[in-house]
């Protein structure tokens, strides 16, 4: 039964290629901020604020979620040496109603540098989960708190297509939630990762993210294919997050998908 659901997803992978071959690819160049490394390691959503404004350009509005002015608000006053300042900032914007979970991500990453970590309770809340399946290329799919998703295929040239679902959908965001309610059982299971999160060849890597940082496994393929547990659920979930985002994206577009690269802003706009 996991080996149908395995060649489930990498039915869904194939496709995927297929329907991007005529789209423009997103690669690193003078004229594109945004290279697959980078959207790669957004995903995780731990880079430093200061990376990001430093990637997203001085005075450019990060994007249409009000909390984005306040977490710059809170590293200007982190650079100003207002470190007080900064954290009353960044702890207003965790008490938003409905907050995104990679804006909440943000967020802790900042109050951890100046010193704050978060209570025992919600040290290990699941506000994100990244999978990867590393090969000649990679797939990455992204769930998040809240509905937003995140997918990149990169093949073996350093070439990537790009999917950001950012805007409300119902099936996208069951399915991200159920992604993090699969996920909770790897947490005693899990190690703390820090950037670049590497992955094996052949091997799928799960990433929680949490306030207290990423939490990390890494799984053969065979062991997903042969045995029923978390792992091997989340695994299969996120090709069900794949199938959805190209629904969405279909009744969203007159095509399939947009023609990428996108700009830096739209990978990180909530």
């Amino acid at each position: 039964m996991k080996k149908f659901a395995v060649f489930n997803f990498l039915l869904i992978f194939i496709t995927l290629i297929t329907a991007l071959v005529v789209s423009p690819t997103l690669k690193a160049d003078s004229e594109n901020k945004l290279s697959p490394e980078l959207f790669r390691s957004m995903a995780f959503a731990d880079q430093p604020l200061d990376l990001l404004l430093k990637y997203v350009g001085e005075g450019v509005i990060l994007s249409r979620h009000s909390a984005w002015a306040s977490l710059a608000n809170a590293v200007s006053y982190k650079n100003a040496g207002s470190n007080a300042a900064a954290v009353a900032e960044l702890q207003e914007i965790l008490k938003t109603q409905n907050l995104p979970g990679r804006i909440a991500l943000y967020c802790w990453n900042e109050l951890r540098v100046l010193g704050i970590n978060p209570g025992l309770a919600e040290s290990t809340e699941i506000l994100g989960v990244v999978v990867e399946l590393k090969s000649a290329g990679s797939m990455l799919a992204a769930a998040y708190k809240n509905g937003a998703a995140r997918h990149l295929n990169l093949n073996g040239r350093g070439e990537a297509t790009i999917i950001v679902q950012d805007t409300f959908n119902e099936k996208v965001a069951t399915i991200c939630q159920q992604i993090i309610d699969d996920a909770l059982p790897l947490i005693s299971r899990s190690s703390p990762s820090f950037p670049p999160h590497e992955n094996k060849n052949n091997h799928v890597l799960i990433c929680l993210l949490t306030p207290s940082g990423v939490l990390a496994s890494s799984h053969t393929i065979m062991s997903l294919t042969e045995e029923t547990n978390a792992a091997s659920l989340v695994f299969n979930r996120s090709s069900q997050l794949l199938g959805a985002l190209l629904e969405a994206k279909k009744a969203t577009t007159d095509n399939a998908l947009q023609p990428v690269p996108l700009p830096v802003t739209a990978a990180i706009e909530e």
